[in-house]
């Protein structure tokens, strides 16, 4: 298969002004059966173990398995379904224990012929006994598409770090569309979707082996646009005119007209961490009194608006903390607003609570606390507390909120504001009730109105609504209010021992749950983890996970370990990547990198100033990297950079003039030194060390240019150039990304050389 990429895969849909051919109307909702398989064919097998066996869900059978005979790639077991049909889901059966030969790392591919398959996912098993369930993609480039066989490649092994183990796969079973007649319907678009690109591959051959004639003679006759008319009119103008000026416009025009949202938003972020020195009035830096020492679990939270971060208690590994500090951002300077807020007509020293900031009013809101159920003292309950910003007072707005309808006292959970409402929420965290031993009770979702100062239970923990999906309480986890979509985003967390990666989300107007991921790890998103941070920019409709205790693949199911990783979340395309990544545990390496990036660490605070789009990170607990008692008071500012629009034209106009450069100094060298010096030299960004070494290594071009210029070279260059130009663009603007000649397979009868004639 040429560009025809799986929808699910990332890329979009044919567009009108694009190559694609025009789709039917959406068809209604097809229901999903069970698939009916044959085992087509393996890769190998180990004698006792054949591949027969995946055929039947046999959990308590230790030889119930399809066992590769070697641990060599490719490795592959081949499905064939009795009839073509679209597979939506594949689930995989376990054994009843973990196993070294269990799958760990996976794809699976589907297709109509053997000849011609296409990547549906690669994801990994959780080495368990619960069978897992993932999503197949159905639509390529908006076309439906049926397969006969469906291929599954073991990757790795959870034994292959200690060993080779050869792979094993306990069951398969299907799911997705069987009908007859909607999958021949499908499978006839599909074609005619696969014929449609043959034709463009070929168009993109001649117009690339500068065959004009035939490129318009197939175009004509079939009617069929290799790419966008705005694309076609750069190619003119560039390659086959030579007019750079025009051609630069035309690009700058299209560049600057938003088709850019697209190329950034799928361009990962580049960290760049900062180390924040704090100084006084006069310059000079604070010392260590001046700010805020080391602590976990305490709270921060941000005013952009007024540049300030404010931050409140935390535990310092031997006690409470009932200090306030604020930031501010524009002079760099903690200042301590309070040393103890109880003295100050506020909350106690408390850690594991949380804090939310109210735009609107300038006000800020404390809830819960940690405490050692087995001390918990009748007199405990869960005051809510509110700091007015401008008159600098704390005011106790209830000394008990399960009293008027609210949570009873917790610590761990969760809380959100609407800063259109004035409305806070309130999720999960686990309960202190007073004569509870070890108490394992879950809080529920709660909402409370802070101009009519009132609470409301919105859902239990467990509670199902409408929507048939049980609202889990957890502790530990992250939560977001997304104001443009009304709703609540709730990801991970810590059930019990368990660790979560499940992603909800509450609408808050309907009340509806809808649970995106059962697993985000799988969706290339965080791994299960406890105290992960989470932020949201609503204008870019990103939402970031900073992570925190975590259990990845990397480890067992009964370890955690603690892990620098970021992860950006696309709400728009439901999409995750990881940003930023470091594995390193060891504290020599930390002790080397303290001023560069900050160690792994879990029980931090992170905010997000949404003007500014820049982070900041303070304390927590390092864990293992510098033992588990130690906290940290380090402060960190964190921005994601990727590349600017106003920095990808520029570099567009670049190579523009390169190029006109290079075709000067063979015509008119005189020439071009001059628009070397002017022309050229504008685009060049000369603080840029790369760029400005670029730019002087041009001049070797006055000196080595040919004598007589080929036409073939100039050619081959500008269509290079061109091809360079347009990957900014989207993709289903541009030509594809495949070439006719390197879908070619030459055999070797075709390659045979003729015998040399006897005598």
């Amino acid at each position: 298969m040429t560009d025809m990429v799986v929808d699910g895969a990332g890329a979009a849909a044919a567009a009108p002004d694009a190559a694609g051919p025009a789709q039917p109307a959406p068809e209604a909702e097809q229901p999903s059966v069970p698939l009916t398989y044959s085992i087509h064919s393996c890769s190998s097998h180990s004698a006792a173990f054949h591949p027969n066996n995946i055929l039947y869900d046999r959990p308590s059978d230790q030889t119930s398995r399809w066992s590769s005979g070697s641990n060599n790639p490719p490795q592959y077991i081949l499905l064939e379904l009795e009839t073509p049909a679209v597979v939506r889901r594949i689930r995989f059966g376990k054994y009843e224990k973990q196993h070294v030969c269990n799958v760990k790392e996976f794809e699976v591919y589907g297709g109509l012929k053997m000849s011609n398959f296409t990547h549906l996912i690669r994801s990994g098993l959780k080495n368990d006994s619960i069978p897992e369930d993932f999503d197949l993609p159905t639509t390529v480039s908006g076309v439906v598409m049926p397969v006969k066989y469906i291929k599954v490649v073991p990757l790795v092994a959870w034994g292959s770090r200690s060993a080779p183990f050869n792979f094993s796969i306990w069951h398969v079973a299907l799911q997705g569309v069987s009908d007859p007649t909607y999958v021949t319907a499908k499978i006839s678009a599909f074609e005619d979707l696969q014929h449609h690109e043959a034709v463009r591959l070929c168009l993109k051959y001649f117009r690339q082996r500068n065959f004009p004639d035939s490129f318009e003679r197939l175009q004509k006759r079939t009617r069929i646009s290799l790419e966008a008319p705005i694309l076609t009119d750069l190619y003119a103008a560039l390659v086959t005119e030579g007019a750079f000026a025009q051609a630069e416009q035309r690009l700058l025009d299209a560049l600057n007209s938003g088709i850019l949202s697209e190329y950034l938003s799928k361009f990962k972020y580049t960290p760049e961490w900062t180390l924040l020195r704090t100084v006084r009035e006069d310059g000079t830096p604070q010392d260590r009194a001046e700010t805020p020492g080391m602590r976990g679990g305490h709270q921060m939270c941000i005013d952009s608006g007024a540049a300030y971060v404010y931050l409140f208690g935390g535990w310092d590994g031997k006690s409470e903390l009932g200090d306030f500090w604020r930031y501010s951002i524009l002079n760099n300077r903690w200042d301590q607003l309070s040393a103890n807020t109880r003295d100050d007509g506020g909350p106690d020293a408390r850690s594991c609570h949380k804090m939310v900031f109210d735009p609107a009013t300038k006000k800020l809101f404390v809830l819960g606390k940690y405490s050692d159920a087995r001390e918990a003292s009748e007199r405990q309950r869960n005051e809510l507390y509110c700091y007015t910003i401008e008159k600098g007072t704390w005011e106790c707005l209830m000394d008990d909120t399960a009293a008027h309808g609210g949570p009873e006292l917790i610590y761990d959970h969760q809380m959100c504001l609407d800063p259109e409402t004035s409305v806070i929420y309130v999720f999960g965290g686990r309960k202190l009730v007073h004569g509870a031993q070890d108490s394992k009770l879950f809080s529920g979702l709660y909402r409370y109105d802070c101009r009519a100062n009132v609470w409301e239970l919105l859902r239990e923990d467990g509670a199902v609504g409408d929507d048939d999906i049980p609202l889990t309480s957890r502790i530990g986890h992250s939560m977001l209010h997304d104001s443009v979509a009304g709703t609540l985003m709730i990801i991970a967390g810590q059930r019990e021992k368990r660790f979560l990666a499940d992603f909800h989300k509450y609408t808050i107007d309907s009340g509806k749950l809808e649970l995106i991921s059962e697993d985000c790890s799988k969706q290339d998103g965080p791994f299960p983890g406890f105290t992960q941070r989470a932020t949201i920019d609503l204008q870019k409709r990103e939402a970031y996970v900073l992570s925190g205790l975590i259990k990845s693949p990397e480890t067992d199911t009964k370890t955690s370990k603690v892990r620098n990783s970021l992860w950006v979340y696309d709400i728009a395309r439901n999409k995750w990547y990881c940003a930023y990544e470091n594995d390193n545990t060891e504290p020599e390496y930390w002790s080397k990198m303290d001023k560069v990036e900050p160690c792994p660490r879990f029980a931090h605070q992170f905010v997000y100033d949404d003007m500014t789009k820049t982070h900041y990170l303070f304390g927590g607990n390092a864990g293992e990297v510098q033992g588990k008692h130690n906290r940290l008071s380090d402060f960190w500012k964190l921005r994601l950079n990727r590349p600017t629009i106003e920095a990808i034209t520029s570099r567009c106009q670049y190579l523009i003039r390169r190029q006109q450069f290079r075709e000067m100094c063979r015509d008119n060298p005189k020439n071009a030194m001059r628009f070397l010096q002017s022309d050229l030299s504008a685009a060049v960004n000369h603080d840029d060390p790369e760029q400005s070494r670029e730019f002087q290594a041009l001049t070797a071009s006055l000196f080595s240019a040919r004598t007589e210029p080929s036409t073939s070279t100039t050619f081959d260059d500008r269509t290079a150039l061109f091809e360079e130009l347009i990957t900014y663009f989207p993709a289903h603007m541009k030509q594809p990304q495949t070439n006719l000649v390197d879908l070619i397979k030459i055999t070797g009868d075709s390659t045979e050389i003729p015998p040399r004639p006897t005598k």
